[in-house]
């Protein structure tokens, strides 16, 4: 579009001009508004993210700690067990001895 500076014509070409900028603007203007919703939202959804990602790597840590301990406790259990089962080894070993 080419501007002249005659006054025949060059008023409605600016308005033109301006209706197209203003047109053209306000649709940018309304794209930035959607994609910045869409960035906050996004960025939320990574703060939920992370915040749940924490909370599964804490009940994790909790899981391996007990996991530990129960090992542990199996352990003395079965040494309790072997303990037992040795002792009833012995007194069947006795009964039949008399």
């Amino acid at each position: 579009m080419t501007y002249t500076s005659n006054c025949s014509g060059s008023d409605t070409e600016v308005q033109s001009c301006s209706k197209n900028c203003v047109k053209t603007y306000e649709k940018l203007q309304k794209q930035f508004d959607e994609q910045r919703q869409t960035l906050s939202k996004a960025n939320l959804e990574i703060i939920a993210y992370h915040l749940g990602l924490e909370s599964v790597e804490a009940q994790l840590v909790v899981h391996q700690k007990n996991e530990v301990v129960y090992e542990e406790k199996i352990a003395v259990l079965e040494l309790k067990v072997k303990e037992k089962s040795n002792a009833i080894t012995r007194l069947k070993n006795q009964l039949d001895e008399s």
